[in-house]
């Protein structure tokens, strides 16, 4: 990652933070309350959800290879225990 995406991740956080960034409205017909995002706090959002999915990914992936060496040790255990 270079200084400048940093620089315009930081700023579209800071952005999307401000409080008077988001629209509320109320539908006249509806009553249902709609807000507003502006492009920068959807773009923090889409990032945002893309880190989760990816730490997820990443944790299924440790979860895996844990599970799989265990087992491989607990083979190996077996096998010498019946070697003795």
């Amino acid at each position: 990652m270079t200084a400048k995406t940093k620089l315009s991740r930081l700023q579209a956080y800071r952005r999307a933070r401000e409080p008077a960034s988001p629209i509320s409205f109320i539908h006249p017909l509806t009553g249902l309350v709609y807000t507003v995002l502006t492009i920068a706090q959807v773009e923090v959002l889409r990032a945002v959800k893309r880190k989760g999915k990816m730490r997820n990914k990443l944790n299924t992936t440790l979860a895996y290879r844990r599970a799989r060496h265990a087992s491989t040790l607990q083979a190996r255990r077996t096998l010498w225990s019946e070697n003795e």
